[in-house]
């Protein structure tokens, strides 16, 4: 009964480490919004950095043909954990393109989020639009425990989770042979 336990309690471990570490992003995404539909992509190869001055380019579709970036308002808003740490117009980097920079401060998971408002009424269907940016640790970046750390716990996590599971089966082994 101990050995179920520990089996129990090494897999919640293991489960809890794996999911506070892991947060998602994805790159190169295309999203859409009735008629709009926009593709981001952050550099370098949609992997930032935090404290190095980067960029991020908006790739848009219309598929009515009607959208350009000149015609739009569109405000870019970058957000960590539901605060806001940038604000901005798109540049009219051509008809439908943007390239605009940003400094992310440090790592974490960012949401950016286009709100696209036709200047001129009917211009084209106003569209929103977020995307979530992960951030790594920038070069002076510090993190609250550095990978080999992550490395080495999940190491151990893997060796006592594997230590239990032995255990477990040894225990059932020597049982059944008790009965016979």
């Amino acid at each position: 009964m101990l050995l179920k336990k520990q089996l129990v309690l090494a897999m919640f471990l293991l489960i809890a480490t794996m999911s506070l570490t892991v947060k998602t992003a994805s790159a190169h995404v295309l999203k859409i919004d009735g008629d709009i539909a926009v593709i981001l992509h952050v550099n370098p190869n949609d992997s930032p950095t935090s404290s190095v001055p980067t960029s991020y380019f908006l790739y848009f579709t219309d598929l009515t043909g009607r959208f350009k970036v000149s015609k739009c308002s569109c405000q870019v808003t970058i957000q960590e954990n539901g605060k806001t740490i940038d604000s901005q117009q798109i540049a009219d980097t051509s008809p439908l393109q943007s390239n605009d920079p940003i400094i992310f401060p440090k790592p974490d998971v960012y949401t950016l989020t286009i709100n696209g408002q036709p200047k001129q009424a009917n211009a084209f269907q106003p569209f929103v639009l977020s995307y979530l940016i992960r951030v790594a640790p920038g070069p002076s970046s510090t993190e609250s425990i550095p990978r080999i750390g992550w490395i080495a716990l999940g190491f151990v996590m893997t060796s006592v989770f594997g230590y239990a599971l032995v255990q477990y089966y040894q225990e059932r082994k020597h049982e059944k042979n008790k009965r016979h």
